[in-house]
This record gives C-alpha cells, structure tokens and sequence, in this order.
C-alpha cells in the first residue's frame, strides 16, 4: 500500500523519527512524505537518499490554511495513496477539512501527545472534537493519550499503537563523560527544560554537569535562565546532533522532565543505551518506563526533581538496576520491527475495513 504521510516539518522530533523510522524501515508499505514547511535535517537527508519520496510545499508557515490544503488536495490527487495518514498540528486539521471531498480514501490521524493548548480554550474546543470524529482512526501513542482524548470526543475511533526506535543505533559500549543528558525539544515549555535548569540549580554544590540536546525557539531564553541560575558551566546546549547515541551512552542518567507528553521516544532510546531514566510522572511516560525501570519524580516539582537527581547519581546500584530492567522491556516492547509491524497490522486492518 502507499500512505500519504502529512506532517509540518522533517525537523529533528519525537513524531518526526517515528515517521522517519516507519518510512525507512517497513517492508509492507510506502510512505510518501509531505511535509508543510522546508527542513534541513539529518532526518529529511536519510530518507532522500533512501529514496522516500518527500513532497515540500514549502510554505513561508504551516499556519498558510489555503495553500496547505490546496498542496495536500493535489498530492492526494496526483499520489492516489490507500490511505492518508495526518500529524500533529495543523495537519490535524488540514486533512480532517479535506476528508469530506475524499470519501473513498481511508483518513488517520496520529495524536502524538496527552495534550495541548487549544483543548483549555473554549472557543476552539469544540472544533478540537470535530477534527477527531472526522477522521476513520485515530491512532494515540499511550493508553493516557487515549484517555485525556475521549475527554472532548468519545473516543470510540482511537487505537493504542506504541512506537518504537532503530535499537542498533543505541546498544554499544558506554563512556561515562558526563552526569545528565536531555533530549529534547526547545520549541515548548511542556518539555521542561526550565524545570531541569531550577531543579540543577537547587544542588549546584554537587558540581553535576550537563548536556542538553534539541533546537527550538526557546534556546536563548533556556540560556540565559542557565546563566541566570550559575549554570554556565554545568550546562552545555549542543543543538541538533545526528548521534544522538553516543550522547547517551556517554551520561550516568538521562532527564526527561516534561510537563505533560504522550510516548517519549527519547526514553526508549535511553533505555536502549542503557543509561538510567529520571523522568516526570505525567502522560504516557509510566507506560514506558514503570517504577522499576526508572525514577519518576512528579511534575514540575522542581524539589522532587534535584532530590531524584542525587539519589540516582550517589547510588551506582541503583542505576544499574534501573538500566538492566529498562533494557529488558525495551526490547520485549520498543524494537523497531516491533513497532513496525504494528503500524503494518493496523494500516492493513484500516484498508480491509474501508472497503
């Protein structure tokens, strides 16, 4: 089958390597890409010397309704894909508003998170709703993805499909270099790196250091809260790197302090890496990681969080523990085959029942 796969950007994120990986690896399907607004990454160079095909409207900004639905309409048309399958937003939106004029294509749309801003605002609540039902699947990364979503729809076209990472790029030998590492975005405060960069703070006596991965538009506010907070040289902002492995496998502990998320693929590969997980206990990420495999610590609770950070490196055992264990489920769970087939299982499953 071919899948139309719409999303923003092939920038370096969570659902953008999900897609990625999917496209590269399944042996079933094809996926053509179009993405709403030109990318220069690591990512978009993988799949165009595989030879995915990626359609770029390239677009001055994924918030040009018109031109994206004209853009998406045409590569429906000329693509004649089995099904189109929607990511995060506008997308969302984009494709929901274009299903009624292409009943006899089956619509899917992943919800990558448990929440975002626009179900707290009244007025687009209920265009929020609508988007969901307009779709045949909705496809959520996490059981608590799928129950904060039948909070403004029913819910009753949801399917749980948990993603999964290329495991050979994280299992190798380790390098302790550093003490925390985060891999994450800086394009929105729910991924809570202003909540590590406090949390730090409170035991900057210890000396830990630290290296955060990820781009975004809130690099320079996140900088000069370092530096505001004496972190200078604790905290070291690298940006988008393309080994992302090495990174990991050379921290005692990995941080995930997010204010809410749905399936952090980040923890998977951490989990791959065998570097022990300190994370916040919010959305899908005790899914991932439950009580034995890391430390969860509440949400935005910057005291909770520096105490997490000094059990875990003061007690070597401990991160073993927790490493070993994650290691386990990882690859019982979150293998890219795994995930992989799921995603076929499910394509499959959409196409034999829209006939």
């Amino acid at each position: 089958m071919k899948i139309l796969q719409v999303i923003n950007n092939l920038d370096v994120g969570g659902a953008e390597t999900l897609l990625s990986e999917y496209a590269l690896n399944s042996g079933e399907n094809t996926s053509v890409i179009l993405t709403l607004v030109s990318s220069d990454s690591w990512i978009r160079s993988d799949l165009e010397n595989s030879g995915v095909k990626v359609i770029d409207l390239a677009l001055q900004s994924k918030y040009r309704l018109i031109s994206a639905m004209i853009g998406i309409a045409r590569a429906i048309i000329s693509e004649k894909p089995d099904i189109v399958h929607a990511h995060l937003f506008p997308p969302q939106y984009y494709a929901a508003f274009l299903r009624p004029f292409f009943r006899n294509i089956p619509f899917v749309f992943s919800e990558h998170s448990t929440s975002n801003r626009r179900r707290g605002i009244t007025l687009l609540r209920p265009i929020e709703a609508l988007s969901y039902r307009m779709y045949d699947r909705v496809i959520v990364i996490s059981e608590a993805a799928r129950k904060e979503l039948t909070r403004i729809t029913t819910g009753n076209n949801c399917t749980v499909v948990y993603g999964g990472v290329d495991e050979k790029r994280f299992i190798g030998p380790r390098n302790e270099e550093y003490d925390f590492v985060l891999v994450t975005s800086l394009r929105g405060r729910e991924k809570g790196v202003d909540i590590f960069l406090e949390a730090l703070s409170m035991v900057r006596e210890k000396g830990y250091s630290a290296v955060v991965l990820g781009d975004g538009v809130l690099r320079s506010e996140l900088t000069e809260l370092r530096d505001r907070l004496g972190l200078r040289n604790a905290v070291d902002f690298r940006g988008n790197v393309d080994n992302v492995g090495e990174y990991l496998r050379c921290a005692r502990v990995f941080v995930l302090p997010s204010r809410w998320e749905g399936l952090p693929v980040s923890i998977m590969e951490a989990m791959f890496s065998g570097t022990p997980v300190v994370a916040s206990r919010t959305g899908g990420i005790p899914e991932v990681v439950p009580g034995d495999c890391a430390l969860l610590f509440e949400p935005e609770d910057t005291e909770d969080l520096s105490k997490a950070l000094v059990k875990v490196i003061d007690d070597i055992g401990l991160r073993q523990h927790l490493a070993d264990n994650a290691v386990n489920r990882a690859g019982r769970l979150f293998t890219l085959s795994a995930y992989t087939s799921r995603l076929d299982f499910f394509y499959r499953e959409m196409k034999r029942t829209s006939k």
